[in-house]
């Protein structure tokens, strides 16, 4: 570092910026691709069981009369 001058050190700073900018937007870009992932797995495990769902019975008697 003692060996570097004004353009040196100007241009490891915008290296650096341009490192640390990258990182951040692939990141957030692979997060909102998994958030998109987990939303439609939630989305098709809802649609699922709205399929499955059995129709609801009438409650069951205890066997008194009313």
């Amino acid at each position: 570092m003692e060996n570097m001058d004004g353009w040196n050190l100007l241009l490891l700073a915008a290296a650096a910026v341009v490192a640390i900018v990258s990182l951040t937007r692939m990141m957030l870009d692979r997060r909102n691709q998994l958030m998109g992932r987990f939303r439609q797995e939630v989305e098709n495990e809802r649609s699922r069981r709205k399929e499955t769902k059995p129709a609801k019975s009438p409650r069951p008697t205890n066997g008194r009369a009313a």
